[in-house]
């Protein structure tokens, strides 16, 4: 999600967890996290697409600049370069989420110079776990999910 990841809104009334997604093919992967690690959290995906088409017309570069921007804010330096992965987006779209996983991971394996690589989208997730990158490869889904239902708590 342009950005960041996407944000959990704690519905307190209900004590449901919703969760932005800017495609439904996010919803599966919470979906799965919640399973896994927060049986029993109760959520609510709400999809915008609309935000998705809108991170496209700005590009990897933008990201990569307001990524520089909040550490800054934070009293950091950080170097940040923005990869765009060949095909991948075509794999997404075409419905292929193994071919799609695989280009990002392989593009993860190719990235030198890195202390730690950060995936972009929740929907890259996986290709943390295929990749053979020799620093820390980072997603959003776990961390993410965890510190929305912590509102619980």
């Amino acid at each position: 999600m342009a950005g960041g990841p996407p944000r959990a809104l704690l519905t307190p009334a209900a004590r449901v967890l919703a969760l932005p997604h800017t495609s439904p093919v996010h919803v599966p992967v919470f979906d799965a996290l919640r399973d896994e690690d927060l049986p029993g959290l109760q959520r609510r995906h709400l999809v915008a697409e609309d935000l998705l088409r809108r991170a496209r017309l700005d590009g990897p570069a933008a990201v990569a600049e307001g990524v520089r921007a909040k550490a800054r804010r934070a009293g950091r330096a950080v170097g940040v370069r923005a990869v765009l992965v060949e095909g991948a987006r075509a794999r997404f779209e075409a419905g292929d989420p193994e071919g799609y996983v695989r280009r990002v991971a392989d593009a993860a394996d190719g990235v030198t110079g890195a202390d730690v690589i950060v995936l972009a989208q929740a929907s890259m997730a996986p290709a943390g776990r295929l990749g053979t990158a020799g620093v820390p490869v980072l997603s959003s889904p776990r961390p993410g999910l965890a510190a929305g239902a912590a509102g619980f708590r």
